[in-house]
């Protein structure tokens, strides 16, 4: 199975301002676009970028992203394998596929 994202992974996760107080204005890509969020200065994840030029660059749909051989996938902490997902479900929800990203288990 092959199965092509159009991002990077980290631009499918939500944001996450961290547990530290610092609010440095910082940018997400949530699916859509780029936008303005305060950042706590410590954790978080990957999907946290300085500038909006930088998020625009990095979170790009250019269809790179080619993950090969993935037998299942894990929505909102709840793993599948791909023969039991519809593929109109899999254009709802944010994938990650065989890849451990900060903020997540593997």
């Amino acid at each position: 199975i092959l199965l092509f994202l159009g991002r990077p992974l980290k631009c499918y996760l939500p944001p996450d301002e961290g547990p530290c107080r610092a609010r440095i204005p910082s940018y997400y890509f949530n699916n859509k676009t780029c936008v303005e969020f305060m950042y706590g200065g410590c954790e978080g994840n990957d999907n946290n970028f300085e500038t909006v030029e930088q998020c625009r660059k990095e979170c790009k749909d250019d269809g790179s992203t080619l993950l090969k051989d993935a037998h299942s996938i894990e929505v909102r902490g709840t793993t599948r394998q791909l023969d039991q997902v519809h593929p109109s479900f899999l254009n709802q929800f944010p994938i990650i596929l065989n890849e451990c990203l900060k903020s997540f288990s593997c």
